[in-house]
């Protein structure tokens, strides 16, 4: 199961779940600061340390509409406290900032037997501190 976790003040731990969570937090990359001086031939470098990683989500949900809003309003706060995300291959992403979470545009997702589901995926991103 792929969970996105965070901790809100008022109403606690807050879990949402999802079918799938695509994607990956890349490693820490060291800072490079590049500079160029008028009438000199050449760059200049500086190393300036480990920096933050960047990381990039889908997360996907085939369920009913009702239960679908409710997720993205649960989603929505995420921006402002570090959460953990557990991707559907057990992979657990700790400290992560999210610093943009996506549209949410529910498509009609075909299935006999659950006639009135609908497929939603929303994009998140942000750094892994």
């Amino acid at each position: 199961m792929a969970t996105l976790v965070y901790t809100d003040p008022i109403s606690g731990l807050v879990t949402t779940t999802w079918d799938m969570i695509k994607g990956r937090a890349q490693g820490r990359q060291e800072r490079l600061e590049t500079w160029q001086v008028p009438g000199v031939d050449g760059y200049g470098a500086q190393r300036l340390g480990v920096g933050e990683s960047p990381l990039f989500f889908r997360l996907i949900k085939f369920d009913t509409i009702a239960n679908l809003n409710t997720l993205y309003g649960n989603l929505l706060p995420a921006k402002k406290y570090p959460v953990t995300i557990t991707d559907d291959r057990g992979i657990v992403y700790t400290n992560c900032i999210i610093e943009m979470v996506g549209e949410f545009d529910p498509v009609v997702a075909y299935n006999p037997a659950a006639p009135t589901n609908f497929r939603v995926e929303v994009i998140v991103q942000g750094k892994l501190s």
